[in-house]
């Protein structure tokens, strides 16, 4: 038996490194020799890139990612998203294979707390723990497998970004040129990411009613202070339809695009800061700043997909990709 099984160890890396003729309806790109991969190995694979298998696994894993990233607990993937998410499947292997031969290296603690962040932040989207450990039983071994995917994937990002970074630099001139193209062209150089908590005043509410709404947003804001998530508490106790779901997200926004008193607000807050109530005519907002993009960091980001793009245009010469349309 010992002997059959080394046998079959031994033969699974031969045939990743053979070739033969591509088999009918399957999309191909780059060199015409392709891999030789057994039927059992490919029963479970939706893509091969060189002599690496995408599992359905590792698709189904990036499209549940994604949904957990824009706020929402997945459901049943549209076969539009599958495909985007295998391709781009595709493109993170190219990337990752050539990260992994230039050497670079991830460290392990900076891996470990961005997976730990993730999770922690998946947690938060469920309204009670329970809840979001039984979604990891359903759709994972435990939660230790949870952790070990998220790990995987953040892992996978990080050499990404550091292959594709390596190559850009950012001259001071180069971000005052940059800064002159967006003001020229009517855009900001600042844009925010934002959060919200949004409590709703009565219409032609006296001052006993606004200030008892002052007050109920001050205390969800003691409860922020005190550790509580603002994902959390925004699912709990805002009153804005339109952001509650997501957790508050109301994404990204060019400066100037947000009503005064919050703008006024954002100018003396830093990413990670919840503001002190801001009233407005139709209610009290509890404002988190998430993100904030000046100039120079809108340049990196133009930069680093134009980058990406020319490094995989590169790879994809020589790559040999394999996508099984069937599996998806």
């Amino acid at each position: 038996m010992k002997k059959i099984l080394i046998i079959f160890i031994l033969l699974v890396p031969f045939c990743l490194t053979q070739r033969s003729s591509p088999a009918r309806g399957q999309n191909i790109s780059g060199s015409p020799a392709k891999p030789k991969i057994s039927v059992t190995l490919l029963e479970s694979a939706v893509a091969v890139v060189n002599d690496s298998i995408i599992a359905r696994s590792q698709m189904e894993d990036k499209i549940r990612r994604e949904l957990y990233l824009r706020g929402i607990i997945p459901s049943e993937p549209s076969s539009e998203l599958r495909r985007r998410i295998l391709d781009e499947l595709v493109e993170d292997e190219i990337l990752v294979s050539e990260a992994r031969k230039k050497k670079i290296e991830a460290p392990p603690e900076v891996i470990d707390n961005f997976a730990d962040r993730f999770v922690k932040y998946v947690e938060s989207l469920f309204p009670d723990r329970d809840s979001f450990l039984r979604d990891v039983d359903t759709n994972y071994i435990d939660l230790v497998d949870f952790k070990k995917r998220a790990r995987t994937w953040e892992e996978r990002e990080y050499l990404i970004n550091v292959l594709v970074s390596i190559n850009i630099i950012i001259l001071e001139k180069d971000v005052q040129e940059y800064e002159k193209t967006l003001r020229s062209e009517g855009k900001s150089v600042l844009r925010y990411r934002l959060s919200q908590i949004f409590l709703k005043s009565p219409l032609n509410a006296t001052e006993e009613e606004k200030e008892t709404v002052i007050s109920r947003a001050l205390d969800i804001l003691r409860k922020i202070q005190n550790g509580a998530d603002f994902i959390r508490m925004a699912k709990e106790y805002s009153e804005d339809d339109a952001t509650k779901a997501r957790g508050g997200d109301l994404g990204e926004l060019e400066e100037g695009k947000f009503a005064a008193p919050i703008e006024a607000a954002l100018r003396d807050m830093k990413e990670g800061d919840v503001s002190l109530p801001i009233v407005d005519a139709s209610g009290v907002h509890l404002i988190r700043l998430e993100q904030k993009s000046d100039a120079r960091s809108l340049l990196f980001r133009k930069r680093f997909n134009e980058e990406r793009k020319r490094i995989l245009d590169e790879l994809r010469k020589n790559a040999v990709i394999r996508i099984l349309d069937s599996h998806l």
